[in-house]
């Protein structure tokens, strides 16, 4: 079973439930290995996500995709944004700061609402790039509208910020020199639902603006 499919299915239970209290972020820093941080086959990213205040239904989460075929890369968790499945790591707004070992590769994020009977028709993108051996710093994706279908999201600086968070849960990995490399706006991407929790590969549509 997929990351994305049991963090759907653990939404599911939580809405039946009538609200949830919060699960651990499997995308924090706290879950990153002690090998991966030294390893020269693979890179760190950290970045946060949040908005103003945490969604019960129409949450939002960013989905990684492989750069060039668009398709979801499903060995790794979601990473929530506004949805209140996960704990927040703030007092003055709900978001996490997460982070992710990657092989090295270009890569985007495309937020994906984590509700099984809504589909978006196009998403932005976010563009990166993992290098071997590196930790890079991608800032914060923060929504300044939320929890409906008119969405807004900024790429912000929060360097400081979610530094010193990344220290409280994994000092090892806060040791390291970080690069700074912002994520990039790309172009939007499509993806047609093939039927519930399934999807086909989503390119991004010719002659799309940013």
């Amino acid at each position: 079973m997929s990351s994305l499919l049991r963090t759907v299915l653990a939404l599911a239970g939580c809405v039946l439930a009538v609200g949830c209290a919060g699960l651990a972020n499997k995308a924090g820093p706290d879950r990153i290995a002690a090998a991966d941080i030294v390893s020269a086959e693979k890179g760190i990213v950290i970045l946060s996500a949040g908005a103003p205040d945490f969604c019960r239904v129409h949450g939002t989460a960013l989905v990684l995709r492989n750069f060039e075929t668009k398709k979801f890369v499903d060995t790794v968790p979601m990473i929530t944004v506004d949805s209140n499945i996960r704990k927040t790591d703030f007092d003055d707004h709900f978001g996490t700061v997460n982070a992710l070992a990657l092989p090295p590769g270009l890569y985007l994020f495309t937020p994906w609402l984590m509700h099984p009977d809504v589909a978006a028709v196009y998403t932005p993108s976010f563009e990166f790039e993992v290098k071997s051996g590196e930790i890079t710093y991608l800032g914060e994706v923060f929504m300044t509208r939320s929890c409906g279908f008119a969405n807004r999201f900024e790429i912000r600086d929060r360097y400081d910020r979610d530094m010193a968070m990344v220290s409280v849960k994994n000092a090892v990995l806060a040791t390291r020199p970080v690069v700074k490399r912002l994520l990039v706006p790309g172009p939007r991407v499509t993806c047609m639902p093939e039927k519930y929790l399934g999807f086909k590969p989503c390119p991004a549509p010719a002659g799309n603006p940013k």
